[in-house]
């Protein structure tokens, strides 16, 4: 699968760096929606001569780098001839077009990915490819402007595999077998080797498979959510009872695969409701935690779209749409808008009519107040 993944990895990448040569523009990815799973799909009549293409283009473009640097080095007298001036200039140039071209190929794929709200796989290993071709381009170039002899191109790859014994989440679990509710460890980051996260797994209810992320329910001693960014960002609280599972979990869990959301509410009369969203992403740190959600069902009504594209804002860190900081208003970190149509992370009151505790307003447009909410994902099969 990995061998799979990086051939059309490179693939993608030659296409572009096929049409620098014959003087072209950048390709254009196109989406194909097969069984919800987005895929993209190239000539396979393509992959042999350009893999071939590849070898021999970066095997050629590194020796005459190590070629010009030798005889800058050296002794020889040609070393000082105009001519090699400029061929190196020439060399220079064609580096800043490829980097060029990248860039623009590599803003391509992000808004393809912008588009559909989530990324697959592969369309990882085609952005990770992409950076790591930046930073070897970078290095080419320092080496043909003058660069020290032994500075020589690193040209190798980190690949992460993910071990059989560290899934990373609980539906993966599931398939595997552990049908019974508990807390398990999972592993969401396959190239951090040290961390795991302990994290409760729902595999009895509405099909199994079910990585909890956020739980609220009566305690004797409430877990405090009114926190700041770095405690949301890493997550709090105890699985087995009250539990924030962290925004990075968040963003490595809906950017692996595509995650359908699923959010249990129970009211002080043990009434119940739920919602689902299909799709259900959160960006990274540097978008402050996105969330996207799409594809609404269930009989709680749809009060999370209010709060769709909205950036996560935390008592010291404001991102909200109000002139207030609704984090600090309501005494929890979420995705506000101005302010609020959903309510989980404030403090857990009795029931009573207020903003200041759980709500969902489609389904308690009064703002009655709500016992036990839960919000657990599970990744859509691509069959």
């Amino acid at each position: 699968m990995m061998d799979e993944a990086r051939t059309r990895t490179v693939t993608i990448f030659l296409l572009f760096l096929l049409n620098i040569v014959i003087g072209g523009s950048s390709p254009t990815l196109s989406p194909v929606t097969e069984n919800q799973c987005a895929l993209y799909t190239l000539p396979l009549e393509l992959v042999e001569g350009l893999l071939s293409f590849s070898n021999a283009t970066s095997t050629r473009l590194e020796s005459l780098i190590q070629a010009v640097n030798q005889r800058r080095s050296g002794d020889d007298v040609l070393s000082d001839s105009p001519s090699l001036d400029i061929f190196s200039k020439l060399l220079v140039l064609l580096l800043e077009k490829i980097e060029k071209e990248q860039d623009r190929f590599r803003e391509e794929v992000a808004t393809v990915s912008e588009s559909l709200k989530w990324k697959s796989p592969m369309e990882d290993a085609v952005l990770a490819t992409l950076n790591q071709m930046h930073q070897d381009i970078k290095g080419l170039q320092a080496q043909s402007k003058l660069s020290s002899p032994e500075h020589s191109v690193n040209s190798s790859r980190q690949t992460c595999l993910r071990s059989p014994d560290r899934p990373k989440d609980c539906y993966e679990l599931y398939l595997r077998g552990e049908k019974e509710n508990g807390v398990y460890t999972i592993y969401p980051d396959k190239c951090r080797q040290d961390r795991g996260i302990p994290v409760w797994c729902d595999q009895e209810g509405d099909g199994g498979g079910w990585t909890v992320v956020l739980s609220r329910r009566p305690l004797a001693q409430q877990v405090e959510f009114n926190r700041g960014w770095r405690d949301y960002k890493m997550g709090f609280g105890d699985p087995q009872t009250e539990h924030w599972i962290g925004n990075e979990v968040l963003h490595l869990l809906t950017s692996n695969a595509r995650q359908t959301l699923r959010i249990d509410m129970e009211d002080w009369d043990n009434a119940t409701r739920y919602v689902e969203y299909e799709t259900f992403t959160v960006g990274s740190e540097k978008t402050n935690y996105r969330l996207y959600v799409d594809g609404f069902g269930g009989d709680g009504g749809d009060s999370l779209s209010y709060h769709n594209n909205m950036a996560f804002s935390t008592t010291d860190r404001d991102n909200d749409l109000n002139d207030s900081n609704c984090a600090q208003a309501y005494a929890g970190g979420f995705w506000y808008n101005s302010c609020h149509r959903v309510s989980a992370t404030s403090p857990l009151l009795t029931k009573q009519i207020s903003t200041k505790g759980i709500n969902w307003s489609s389904w308690y447009s009064d703002r009655t107040t709500l016992k036990e909410m839960y919000f657990k994902v599970k990744e859509l099969p691509c069959n």
